[in-house]
């Protein structure tokens, strides 16, 4: 049976509710138990009301036995004892109340007062979810979703889901989303998908907001626009959620959607690194480590990106490695760091990869093995890193812990200068100049040394000054070579117009920057030993060909 009302136009008497109980209404005495566990118009009375309870449960009304296993479920004011609670349940359940059969099939899950029973579980599920209870209907799809107690039905899976999410329930329209997201078991519908999404997010929930924003970052089923993107994201990080709050920092730092902060992303960051957030803590490190948004602290920076080396973050490993080599934050201690650096290279880190090839080749916290040092630095340089491809390149070229292969040297060497490495653009022409057995035109050998320069903040050596000084003074006198590359930035005259230095008339330049760039490194040098006229050898640069601005 079910409660009947005891109300007359309104919340019954206590003095009538307490003469219906005393006369043996089981309604009468479900409601007034309720209202002693709840102290609502009554001092609070557990014991009381679990006798009232007890009285109305043993008359069969399905409420009484609902509620009387929930108290004895949960801690209510008198000890708990789940054995109990399962059994009321199963009276409520063999009645047909979807609410104990949902609270059964929980019961059966999660091992309350019962043995863990996943079978028993979803059957009870799907009897408490055909009878229209919306938690149980979440519950059985993630059943059928996961083949837990039950055959893996993706397409039942998400029927389920879609008849809860009609209810309402978040986490119901939140997987259903996710569902046209994937393709799984319904058909692929970003529309759809960020329609539910909405549906879960305008009703407050924290994870839906989130994928929402990551739908418009995305431009998935909306028209892309990072500034919605980032105020669902908000919406969920002022909810706790520590992945919108990761996100969110990220917006901060590249001003995606909202005015770029270092300081704001790294207070978001740090909202989700104290909720043991890997990503935010590695972050977080990496501001501590360069001064981004926050004082910078080394010490500050060696804790987090431990914390979240602890949880297998490659780049926290590889960052904690390279300050534990340097002794930053944390004393230097060369085995350590190597540890670090392995664990982030198991992980396919390319960085980390190339910087234990380095350990290998120098013999640091390792004895030194320059096969093991090659064998890194090719898992990096596959994975194209510049440093490593100029490292194995290297090791080609030399024979360095690898057969002995001039080609393969220049090969990689120009993968690596095509990501800007310039001692990668250097090495390919020297190599070029010196070995027969490495293809490339004369052309090509001079777009190699007029590339091989140094950025603002590192210097070549003086022997890589003088030798590609040297190289292409003497490619610059060969007219053929004079008339192909432009010896500022190497471009080709097939690319671009090339014209004389007025000065020489032999080297060619696109631009008068490029003339000037190359003017005090080499060129000034070429052309005081090739000009004709009286003013050769001057500080000042002499004028060149078009302008490409």
């Amino acid at each position: 049976r079910r409660a009947r009302s005891h109300h007359s136009g309104g919340m019954p008497s206590l003095a009538r509710l307490r003469r219906a109980a005393d006369e043996g209404d089981a309604s009468a005495q479900c409601d007034l138990a309720v209202r002693l566990l709840q102290g609502d118009g009554v001092p609070a009375d557990a014991p009381a009301a679990v006798a009232l309870l007890h009285k109305a449960a043993d008359q069969g009304l399905a409420d009484a036995q609902l509620q009387l296993g929930t108290v004895q479920l949960e801690d209510q004011g008198v000890e708990p004892n789940p054995s109990a609670a399962v059994a009321w349940f199963l009276k409520g359940a063999a009645q047909g109340d979807p609410r104990a059969q949902h609270n059964l099939a929980t019961c059966y899950m999660q091992g309350l007062g019962v043995h863990p029973d996943p079978r028993a579980a979803a059957a009870w599920s799907c009897k408490a979810a055909e009878g229209g209870h919306v938690d149980a209907q979440f519950n059985y799809a993630v059943c059928l979703r996961n083949g837990h107690g039950v055959a893996k039905d993706l397409r039942a899976a998400a029927a389920w889901w879609r008849k809860a999410a009609g209810q309402g329930h978040d986490m119901a329209q939140t997987c259903l989303a996710a569902c046209h997201g994937s393709g799984e078991g319904v058909p692929r519908d970003l529309a759809a998908a960020a329609r539910w999404y909405r549906e879960a997010a305008e009703r407050g929930y924290a994870e839906a907001q989130l994928f929402l924003g990551h739908a418009y970052a995305r431009g998935e089923g909306v028209a892309q626009d990072h500034t919605e993107a980032a105020a669902w994201c908000r919406k969920a990080a002022a909810q706790g959620e520590p992945d919108a709050q990761y996100c969110l920092g990220g917006c901060c730092m590249r001003g995606l959607g909202v005015m770029a902060s270092a300081r704001a992303a790294a207070e978001w960051w740090r909202k989700a690194a104290d909720q043991g957030h890997a990503g935010a803590q590695q972050n977080l490190g990496a501001c501590y480590g360069t001064g981004q948004g926050v004082p910078m602290d080394k010490v500050a920076a060696a804790v987090w990106f431990a914390k979240a080396a602890d949880q297998g973050d490659a780049d926290a490993q590889y960052n904690l490695g390279a300050l534990m080599h340097a002794g930053e934050g944390t004393p230097g201690n060369p085995v350590l760091a190597l540890r670090c650096l392995r664990q982030a290279a198991d992980q396919g880190h390319a960085l980390a990869q190339c910087r234990l090839g380095c350990f290998y080749a120098l013999g640091e916290g390792v004895p030194r093995n320059l096969a093991e040092a090659a064998r890194w630095y090719r898992k990096s340089a596959d994975q194209g890193n510049p440093e490593a491809q100029l490292h194995l390149g290297t090791a080609c070229a030399g024979g360095d812990g690898v057969s002995r292969d001039p080609v393969a040297a220049a090969g990689w060497h120009r993968k690596a200068a095509a990501q800007g490495s310039w001692k990668a653009w250097l090495l390919p022409g020297v190599a070029m100049e010196e070995e027969e057995e490495v293809p490339g035109t004369r052309e090509e050998v001079a777009q190699a040394f007029v590339r091989g320069v140094p950025p603002p903040g590192e210097e070549a050596t003086p022997e890589e000054r003088e030798r590609r000084g040297a190289a292409l003074g003497a490619l610059a006198a060969d007219p053929r070579v004079a008339r192909a590359v432009c010896f500022g930035c190497g471009a080709l005259a097939s690319e671009t117009k090339l014209a004389p230095c007025s000065g020489c008339n032999t080297a060619r330049f696109c631009s008068k920057e490029c003339l000037r760039r190359a003017w005090r490194p080499f060129h000034k040098a070429h052309c005081a030993r090739f000009s004709s006229e009286s003013a050769r050898g001057r500080e000042r640069a002499p004028a060149a060909g078009p302008d490409r601005n």
